[in-house]
């Protein structure tokens, strides 16, 4: 038997909570869901095999469904804090109309959508710091696996959030003044367009759930 703990409050959300608001199946019916939906939607957010979810109590299920779909409930999306801490380490967000040279390599290389914790590490530095510091061997003081585990695991997923709309939309406004990859840029701003509707188109979806506008079916 499993026990399914869910966070408190939307704060409590981490990077390993995403892939579950975002399958396919959940995006498409999560205000209406099937039990599947619901089993997978589970067993993706607590990281268990579908089989198992399917031995419990499928009131249970439906509770713990419904507290993650109310988690949302007074979600907006706004500008990323300027600083955060994370673990009790405080980061502060690069200056992202003025990126450094390296700032655009590490973005250049990098499928923010396949792995979203790397921009959170890309976007965020230790305070005080700046990005591609080098100690006097020309070693970067403060590299991305630095803080790659402890953002993946601490890095709170509605900061996360808005951080990302923020990021491919703006920056990618402004990243096009340093990179000739006009494609790449074009679908950057895409992307941030589909990332900010898909969330709006969610949680409106949600919101009415909750204020009872659509009951769920199991």
């Amino acid at each position: 038997m499993i026990e399914l703990k869910a966070p408190a409050t939307i704060n409590d959300l981490r990077f390993k909570h995403l892939d579950a608001y975002r399958s396919d199946s959940f995006m498409e019916q999560g205000h209406a869901p099937t039990v599947a939906t619901k089993v997978k939607f589970v067993a993706s957010f607590f990281s268990v095999v579908e089989p198992l979810v399917y031995t419990l109590d499928y009131d249970d299920i439906s509770k713990v469904y419904r507290h993650c779909l109310e988690l949302f409930k007074d979600f907006t999306l706004s500008k990323p804090a300027k600083e955060i801490t994370v673990n009790g380490i405080e980061y502060e967000l690069v200056n992202l109309k003025r990126p450094t040279a390296g700032f655009v390599a590490d973005c250049s290389l990098s499928d923010f959508n396949a792995d979203p914790v790397r921009l959170a590490c890309i976007c965020y530095i230790p305070k005080g710091t700046n990005y591609g510091d080098v100690d006097k061997h020309l070693n970067l003081k403060h590299p991305i696996e630095d803080r790659y585990e402890e953002f993946k695991e601490h890095f709170p997923l509605k900061e996360f959030l808005d951080l990302e709309c923020f990021f491919f939309l703006e920056c990618a406004i402004s990243l096009r003044i340093y990179t000739a990859r006009a494609q790449a840029i074009t679908r950057a701003r895409r992307r941030g367009l589909a990332v900010i509707r898909g969330w709006k188109r969610l949680t409106s979806s949600l919101k009415s759930t909750i204020t009872g506008g659509t009951k769920s079916r199991g």
